[in-house]
């Protein structure tokens, strides 16, 4: 996979070449984007431990990154959240619904109380490992940090494209307008 290393000063406010950080095309906007690294052993906690979820918003090295994006490309990152969160609402949906079934017909064979068995299987014991590799999935399927130091932050998932429009602003190439940033 692909990788290129930015200093964080760059990076975060002298921008980066106007090319689609996910596609190589020429940018038309530009995100800002906080990008974060965890330790792989947080991702192993929270799947073996599911309420320990909230220590995933304080742990890790966090950069922020001027992201050069396309029109195609503009709201990658909202989309993949998007994504997420809705995987998440519905489990929650799944298993509230398994609870309130299982509540209003205790100790009956009612066919519902038997479907709020089913939907607590799924959304209590399923839902959250299938979210939580839901989010990898996310995550490492797009550009994603390696390596977040004190002065630079390495990015693999980018096109090969980009890596070489960054080594020609880095040698001084041609100075070519920024996109507006949104």
């Amino acid at each position: 996979m692909p990788e290129v290393r930015l200093g964080r000063y760059d990076a975060r406010e002298v921008g980066l070449p106007p090319v689609c950080l996910c596609c190589a095309r020429p940018a038309s906007v530009v995100r800002k984007k906080v990008f974060v690294k965890r330790p792989w052993w947080l991702y192993v906690l929270v799947a073996v431990c599911w309420p320990a979820l909230p220590v995933l918003l304080f742990v890790g090295d966090r950069v922020v990154v001027r992201a050069p994006l396309c029109e195609l490309h503009k709201h990658h990152w909202s989309g993949r959240r998007l994504t997420f969160f809705a995987a998440a609402v519905a489990d929650l949906v799944i298993a509230t619904a398994a609870v309130v079934l299982i509540y209003i017909f205790p100790g009956s064979t009612h066919p519902l109380r038997n479907l709020g068995l089913i939907l607590g299987l799924v959304g209590i014991l399923a839902g959250p490992p299938l979210v939580l590799v839901l989010a990898l999935t996310l995550r490492y399927t797009g550009i994603y940090p390696t390596e977040i130091t004190r002065y630079s932050i390495t990015l693999a998932g980018v096109p090969d494209e980009f890596i070489e429009a960054v080594r020609v602003a880095r040698r001084g190439g041609a100075a070519v307008p920024q996109p507006s940033e949104k």
